[in-house]
C-alpha cells in the first residue's frame, strides 16, 4: 500500500512538472507512464533482487556494476519508447536525444535513493525487533526476580521477627533492618 501511494505521488509530481497545457496532457501522461514503468522496473529489480542478492552479502562491486549496467540498458530502451511516442513532435524528440544523460543520471539517482530507502527501512525494522527483544528480556528478568521471592522464606523471616518481638529481644530492630 505504501508503495502504491509513493508511486502515485511520484506520477502526480512528474505530471505537474511536465505539464504544458491541456492539449498536450495525453502525450504528457503517456510519457510519464512510460518513464514510470521503466523506472519502476529498475527500482523493483534493485529492491527485490539486487539488494538482497548482492548488497546484503557485501558484494558491493558486483551490486554497483549490475546497477549501472541495468541503468545503461534501461535508459536507451525508455528513450526509444519516448521517442516513438513523440513521433509528431520533432523538437521534443531532438530535446530528448540531446538530454539522454539527464535521463540516465535521474534513473541512477532514483535507484540509489531506493537503495537508501530500502536500507533505512530494514534498519528501522531491525531496531524495532531489537527493542522488542530487549523489552521481552526485561520482562523475563522481572518475572524471574518475582519468582525468587519465596513465600516460605518470607514466612520464616516474619515468624522469627514475631518470636523476637514476643521476647522483647534487643535483636529485633537489628533483624528488621537486615
Amino acid at each position: 500500500q505504501t508503495n502504491s501511494i509513493l508511486w502515485s505521488i511520484y506520477i502526480i509530481i512528474m505530471l505537474l512538472f511536465n505539464y504544458s497545457g491541456p492539449e498536450n496532457f495525453p502525450l504528457t501522461l503517456a510519457n510519464v507512464m512510460i518513464h514510470s514503468i521503466f523506472l519502476g522496473g529498475l527500482v523493483y529489480l534493485n529492491m527485490l533482487y539486487l539488494i538482497p542478492k548482492y548488497l546484503s552479502k557485501k558484494k558491493l562491486f558486483t551490486y554497483f556494476s549490475i546497477l549501472i549496467i541495468s541503468t545503461i540498458i534501461a535508459t536507451p530502451l525508455e528513450l526509444i519508447c519516448l521517442y516513438w511516442n513523440m513521433s509528431h513532435y520533432v523538437e521534443a524528440q531532438r530535446y530528448l536525444i540531446k538530454n539522454q544523460y539527464v535521463h540516465f543520471l535521474f534513473m541512477f539517482f532514483v535507484l540509489n535513493g531506493s537503495t537508501v530507502l530500502k536500507i533505512g527501512k530494514e534498519w528501522l525494522l531491525q531496531e524495532r525487533i531489537k527493542g522488542d527483544l530487549e523489552r521481552r528480556n526485561l520482562q523475563s528478568e522481572l518475572s524471574f526476580l518475582k519468582s525468587q521471592i519465596n513465600p516460605h522464606f518470607l514466612f520464616n523471616t516474619l515468624n522469627s521477627l514475631y518470636a523476637l518481638t514476643l521476647k522483647k529481644s534487643d535483636q529485633a530492630p537489628e533483624i528488621v533492618l537486615r
